[in-house]
């Protein structure tokens, strides 16, 4: 069984086409709906620092909030609880 070959051009026209049928199919709602997702999308995507920082800043938050259970076991411990 021999495999087709298509080129990006095949793709691209695939592609408009089914664009185009899901915008006849959506309410100009959803499409403003589905419009704002993506553009959210995108900015959040075009700012690594940011996103670094977020995660950076998440582990942070959980490396202390081991320390701080760990500092309250271990003065429990010394109270004798």
């Amino acid at each position: 069984m021999a495999e087709e070959v298509y080129d990006r051009d095949f793709f691209v026209k695939a592609g408009r086409r089914g664009g185009e049928a899901r915008k006849s199919s959506l309410t100009e709602k959803e499409r403003q709906k589905s419009a704002r997702r993506a553009a959210l999308a995108r900015w959040r995507k075009s700012d690594p620092i940011k996103e670094g920082t977020r995660v950076l800043t998440k582990l942070l938050i959980k490396q202390k909030q081991k320390e701080r259970a760990k500092k309250a076991e271990q003065r429990r411990a010394q109270s004798g609880r």
